[in-house]
């Protein structure tokens, strides 16, 4: 009786040894360096396997959150650097059932960055931030997204969110440098695929640029930027192969262009002066649209609806207006 009840009590603790192991992590890595005064690293993989984390703090008062869990293969890297007394740097990636991940935020002055990823894999995120004044402030989210690549690079004043979900393949890339106050910039993409975002602001400040994609695929939208308290949005809905991009200088220009149901179209839009206005829309196959404003108040309109469509308006001088129709 006394071996039988050996027996049972080893083969009870070699089951729950298996079970705890079982629901534990597997190969992880995590390896932090601190040099500085108060900077705080908070490394947390819950039943993972085989991520590896890697933190650089050589600052004060940095503060770095990894949280990995109920994936794997994951690579995540936070450089923080910084001379300041308090260098109001955070880091925060936070990832749930994601594989093969990588994930790099270097951070050297007043920034703030968030990386949040639920499902999906293959995705790769690079934040850098050079944050003057005000600081920067990045946020990328991504739920069930694979193969997108974010690249975000800040300098100055700045936020840029990006938010993904239920697509694949997508290459978003923003670039703001040194402007004297905030560039807001947001890209969102529903059910996108193959899609490429380009944003750039830069100078004067409080520019404001918008791409909105839904159940999109292969669409390119650009942005470009510089002067004082520009506005610029491009909006790619349920089409296709559509290209959109918008050129702003100066200062107060905005400019809105819509591709909904559209493909192989292409709309352009360019201001430089102070005070332009472009709306310009897309229904259909192979439109083209092309506006060109230099000046000040000049305003343009433009809606196409249909196949094969071509308008080409150009503005010089001052209070200039067109609108053309074609459906």
């Amino acid at each position: 009786m006394k071996v039988k009840a050996i027996i049972i009590a080893m083969g009870l603790a070699a089951l729950a040894s298996t079970s705890a192991y079982a629901d534990g992590s597997n190969g992880e890595k995590a390896f932090v360096n601190q040099f500085g005064v108060s900077n705080t690293a908070n490394v947390d993989q819950q039943a993972s396997t085989n991520d590896l984390v890697t933190i650089n703090q050589g600052a004060n008062k940095a503060n770095a959150d990894v949280e990995s869990k109920n994936g794997g293969y994951n690579t995540t890297t936070i450089s923080q650097h910084s001379n300041a007394a308090d260098s109001k740097e955070t880091a925060t990636v936070l990832q749930d059932s994601t594989w093969a991940n990588t994930t790099s935020i270097t951070q050297t002055g007043v920034d703030k960055a968030k990386v949040e990823t639920t499902g999906g894999s293959w995705n790769n995120t690079s934040i850098t931030q050079n944050g003057t004044g005000s600081g920067t402030d990045a946020h990328v989210v991504q739920n069930n997204e694979s193969h997108d690549n974010v690249t975000i690079k800040q300098s100055g004043s700045a936020i840029a969110n990006t938010d993904s979900s239920n697509g694949g393949y997508n290459t978003t890339t923003i670039t703001q440098t040194a402007s004297p106050s905030v560039n807001l910039a947001q890209v969102l993409q529903i059910g996108a695929q193959g899609e490429t975002t380009f944003i750039s602001q830069s100078g004067d400040g409080y520019g404001h640029a918008y791409v909105n994609q839904h159940y999109s695929s292969n669409d390119k939208a650009a942005i470009v930027q510089s002067g004082y308290d520009q506005i610029a949005s491009i909006d790619q809905n349920f089409g296709s192969g559509n290209k959109a991009g918008v050129l702003q200088l100066g200062k107060t220009n905005e400019a809105h262009l819509t591709q909904d149901t559209s493909f192989e179209g292409t709309l352009l839009a360019a201001q430089i002066g102070d005070g332009n206005t472009i709306n310009a829309s897309q229904k259909g196959y192979d439109n083209f649209g092309l506006i060109g404003q230099g000046g000040i108040a000049n305003s343009a309109t433009l809606t196409q609806v249909g196949t094969g469509n071509v308008a080409v308006v150009t503005q010089v001088g001052a209070g200039n207006k067109t609108t053309i129709a074609q459906h």
